[in-house]
């Protein structure tokens, strides 16, 4: 997707509603919450670790964030784009037990 723009297309808005969990409304919040962390758009795995370590403060997650983190970046580029954010947090969050396991 490259440099990202403040607000999504509605063809991308529609096209994850179809391949999500999430309403349009909800992908939109998403959005917003995913530029404010990310302004350029792009999740590196560095920053994806920091995100990761504020929910196990006691511990050294970085191993498997470092595992989580490769398993989101669908495409393999060492950042993790908006949509593959969205995708795989609708599988973790309210995905089957199957589409988990995939």
């Amino acid at each position: 997707m490259g440099k990202k723009q403040s607000t999504l297309k509605s063809d991308v808005v529609a096209k994850l509603v179809k391949e999500t969990y999430f309403s349009e409304k909800e992908i939109r919040q998403w959005y917003k919450g995913f530029l404010k962390d990310c302004p350029d758009g792009l999740l590196t795995e560095q920053g994806f670790l920091r995100i990761y370590k504020q929910f196990f403060p006691q511990g050294d997650p970085s191993r498997f964030a470092s595992l989580v983190f490769r398993v989101f970046d669908e495409n393999k580029d060492g950042s993790i784009e908006f949509e593959e954010f969205i995708r795989a947090l609708s599988v973790t969050s309210r995905g089957n037990l199957e589409e988990k396991l995939v």
